[in-house]
């Protein structure tokens, strides 16, 4: 009986879909929201920070490993937005002197996301941090909501607030941006009549400042009542230099509590009273978004939309809070590129968890074929991602939800690839914020494969190919006993120095040489190829250092390693 209940569903569906043709998409960007959700931590129930994406993720797929192209905010999205690596965007860092972050979306060799879901006769709208900066969000989408600026509650004045964590009154809660996005977003879906919409809300919390409602520092607080725990992985053991990110945006709130900190943040442990507030804060701005975004998918359900709406949800970047003695994001580690990604397909698969790795850069494909849009060869040609539709909405051999299946979705890269920049002054053996794109002179160029995550800290300069880099520093991480839930458990051994691990090193640097080196030639990024028979297969691990690695042309050997001179400033 409930298989024939099931079936009529199907069936009643796809006849609705039919008569439109096609989907809607409403798509949640969350600010810089690692997988903290009950459902990622394994801790569903009234334990949970977060009741309304426990349940949202009942009706939808969960990505267990989804990952971005870089963990930090702007770069993130510019390349999920257009489809495209950070290298093709030279797009590493934001808010530098010598590019506009809205000229890098401007001058993309391809229609943003938005616009090509206008172009093909949706109506688009957006409102909040969708893009880094607003002036995108108004050139991308047809209606946009004005941007709003939160007055300061905490210490400091209306043009600075140095306080950490702060909470609103619940009578001043519409002074928070994400409440009028929020406000926004359900007043215009009770507004969509005929049109089908391609709606972005983009959220900012939990970035910090984290600033909240009243009633979510009470909800955490009655939920740890002995005070949020610390990290227990919080020491830097065998990280490389590199890896540890200064975050400089903490600054401000250090000498809050410490009028004497002046060193680098991530040089030295912050106080214990820090570190729990930094922890209590972030989860209070999760709390914060779930209830948003529970209010959003109600208002949905409570319109006749939701049947023929794809709904996603997912975040920039991820966050450390204190694992492995690193904050914030921008880190070439598991935390700072794993993401949540929820994609509920009224005709997809409910409440199943994927264990395929996932790049975000694929997220542009995927939403063009699940909304039932053909999307032309010349531009699937400029997006370097690959559809995953067939991953929400399998095929069957009676009949398919997908009309139009344009794109290959049956191939899966076995590999995620993220970079992350650093400033680095070497004389002095120190970070400096960067000021320039010229001034990025080191690059991590990390793949993640199903068990391993390895990092090659490289020379860089835009003058200087990949393949001619210097490897400055390596990392290796076995995530095999890691299913994802613990952050405490992952990336606390390098194994970069350990030579049984070798041949692994030997090999994923080779898998990085065909991604970022374009097969030894002069790199240009479009000429980067995603099929499976170009990347070299894992060895085991108990091969011998010195075992010959068998690999398919066109990758070249690398050259060894060699111990670089000081990088020049």
């Amino acid at each position: 009986m409930n298989v024939f209940v099931s079936l009529l569903v199907q069936v009643l569906l796809f006849r609705c879909v039919q008569a439109t043709d096609r989907y809607n998409v409403l798509l949640v960007i969350i600010d810089d929201l690692r997988p903290e959700t009950g459902t990622y931590r394994n801790s569903e129930g009234e334990s949970s920070l977060t009741p309304n994406l426990d349940e949202f993720s009942k009706e939808s797929v969960q990505f267990q490993r989804a990952y971005v192209q870089v963990p930090l905010c702007g770069p993130s999205r510019a390349s999920f937005f257009t489809g495209r690596t950070p290298q093709s965007l030279d797009y590493y860092n934001h808010g530098l002197n010598d590019q506009k972050d809205e000229d890098i979306i401007k001058n993309a060799p391809v229609a943003t996301m938005p616009m090509f879901f206008n172009n093909n006769g949706y109506s688009t709208m957006g409102a909040g941090k969708v893009f880094h900066r607003q002036i995108n969000l108004e050139e991308e989408f047809q209606s946009t909501r004005p941007s709003q600026t939160e007055p300061c509650e905490c210490k400091g004045g209306p043009d600075s607030c140095p306080k950490l964590k702060c909470s609103v009154p619940d009578n001043k809660i519409s002074d928070l941006t994400d409440y009028g996005t929020l406000n926004w977003g359900l007043e215009k879906l009770q507004s969509v009549k005929d049109d089908t919409f391609f709606m972005a809300l983009g959220f900012r919390k939990p970035h910090m400042p984290f600033r909240v409602p009243a009633s979510s520092e009470e909800k955490v607080s009655s939920l740890y009542p002995n005070g949020v725990p610390l990290a227990v992985s919080n020491k830097r053991a065998s990280r490389t230099s590199l890896s540890n990110y200064y975050c400089s945006s903490m600054d401000a709130y250090a000498q809050v509590y410490d009028k004497d900190h002046t060193t680098q943040l991530n040089s030295d442990p912050f106080s214990e009273t820090l570190q729990r507030d930094i922890r209590f804060g972030y989860y209070t701005a999760i709390s914060w978004a779930d209830d948003v975004v529970g209010h959003l998918i109600d208002g949905l359900k409570q319109t006749d939309l939701y049947n023929n709406t794809i709904v996603v949800i997912s975040s920039d970047n991820g966050w450390q809070l204190g694992e492995h003695g690193n904050w914030c994001k921008n880190s070439a580690t598991e935390l700072s590129n794993r993401v949540p990604l929820l994609i509920r397909h009224p005709g997809g698969r409910k409440g199943d968890r994927e264990n395929t790795i996932i790049s975000m850069i694929s997220l542009y494909p995927t939403l063009a074929e699940l909304a039932g849009i053909s999307m032309p060869v010349d531009v699937a040609n400029k997006l370097h991602g690959r559809s995953f539709a067939n991953l929400v909405v399998p095929d069957s051999e009676s009949g398919r939800l997908l009309r139009s299946r344009k794109l290959d979705s049956t191939f899966h890269s076995p590999y995620a690839f993220s970079v992350v920049s650093r400033c680095k002054d070497f004389s002095a053996g120190e970070f400096r914020s960067c000021e320039s794109s010229d001034q990025i002179n080191v690059l991590g160029y990390s793949v993640r494969s199903d068990r391993w995550r390895y990092t090659e800290w490289r020379s860089h300069s835009k003058t200087v190919p990949y393949v001619n880099s210097y490897v400055l520093e390596q990392e290796l991480y076995d995530h095999l006993n890691d299913d994802g839930t613990d952050p405490d458990q992952s990336e606390n051994d390098n194994l970069a120095s350990n030579m049984d691990f070798a041949p692994v090193m030997y090999t994923l640097s080779l898998v990085l040489k065909e991604h970022y080196g374009c097969n030894g030639n002069a790199c240009d990024p479009d000429t980067i190829t995603f099929e499976p028979t170009n990347f070299p297969t894992l060895v085991p691990t108990t091969a011998s250092p010195t075992t010959t690695i068998s690999t398919p042309a066109p990758v070249q050997t690398p050259a060894p390693v060699q111990t670089p001179a000081p990088v020049q400033t």
